[in-house]
C-alpha cells in the first residue's frame, strides 16, 4: 500500500499551454454571496445526496472580473498577450513537465 497521494491529472489544455509556452487566458467573475449560498455550498461539499447542479441560491451583484493566465497567473494586458508564457509558478499541484 502506498503512502503517497496520487498527483491530480492536469487538463490537456493546461499541459499543452505549459509545453508550448503559450498563455491560457481565463476570466473569473467575482460575485458577492450570502449565507444562503454558503449554506448550500456546505451541504453539497459534505452530503453526496445533495444535487450539486440544482437548488443554488442566487449569487448577488457582480463586483469585478479578472482575466489572467491559468499557467503563469500573470494578469492580461495587450503586451502580455504578445509575449510567451514563462510557465507555471511552482506550487503544489503543478509540476514541471
Amino acid at each position: 500500500m502506498s503512502d503517497q497521494t496520487p498527483e491530480p491529472e492536469l487538463n490537456p489544455k493546461v499541459v499543452y499551454a505549459i509545453k508550448s509556452n503559450e498563455h491560457l487566458w481565463a476570466i473569473t467573475t467575482i460575485r458577492t454571496i450570502g449565507d444562503d449560498f454558503l449554506n448550500h455550498f456546505d451541504k453539497v461539499a459534505t452530503d453526496p445526496d445533495v444535487d450539486a447542479e440544482e437548488g443554488w441560491p442566487a449569487a448577488t451583484d457582480i463586483i469585478g472580473q479578472v482575466v489572467d493566465c491559468v499557467v503563469c497567473e500573470q494578469p492580461y494586458s495587450p503586451l502580455a498577450r504578445r509575449r510567451r508564457c514563462p510557465g507555471p509558478r511552482i506550487h503544489p499541484g503543478i509540476r514541471r513537465l
